[in-house]
């Protein structure tokens, strides 16, 4: 080969140095653009997993939420009963009370007995009158229906049994 120049030959790049620059970034671009892609889809993945865990998570919340209202009402029933069963302890206590109060001290009584309508005495007194006057009068004032019988001891005394209704 001859050689007409006066320059050395120089092998010629297939791409020029500005198109190697240009796909150094365009390269560099993908490849930051890929990364970028992993990235989202690394975190897709794990905002997933998040929300299954979380859906799982309230599940159990509302479970225990269900068991907690079902403990609470049960709580709330069992309060309720005990206020009423305590009131009814108070308004029956206090009944007795009052009917102790009514009974004199010269009548005895042996055995008292109370329902839902009706009370029943029986005791001992010394005269059929002192019971007639100082007992049988209040309790056919707070009863509907009252009826008593005596009975003579050995003693001179009179056992009485006293049953007392209401009629509602």
């Amino acid at each position: 080969m001859i050689d007409y120049s006066f320059k050395p030959f120089r092998q010629k790049d297939v791409l020029f140095p500005d198109t190697k620059i240009w796909m150094g970034f365009l390269f560099l671009s993908f490849s930051l653009l890929f990364a970028f892609n992993l990235l989202i889809q690394h975190k897709i993945s794990e905002s997933h997993m998040f929300l299954d865990e979380n859906k799982i998570y309230v599940k159990e919340m509302q479970k225990d939420q269900f068991l907690i209202k079902l403990e609470m009402e049960d709580v709330e029933f069992k309060k309720n009963f005990i206020d009423k069963l305590y009131s009814h302890n108070i308004i029956l206590k206090d009944s007795i009370k009052n009917i102790f109060d009514l009974v004199p001290e010269k009548i005895t009584l042996t055995e008292l007995t109370m329902r839902d309508k009706s009370l029943t005495m029986k005791g001992i007194t010394p005269t059929k009158d002192m019971y007639r006057f100082l007992l049988e009068v209040p309790l056919k004032s707070i009863f509907d229906r009252s009826r008593v019988s005596f009975y003579l001891t050995q003693d001179n005394e009179y056992r009485f049994t006293s049953e007392n209704m209401y009629k509602e």
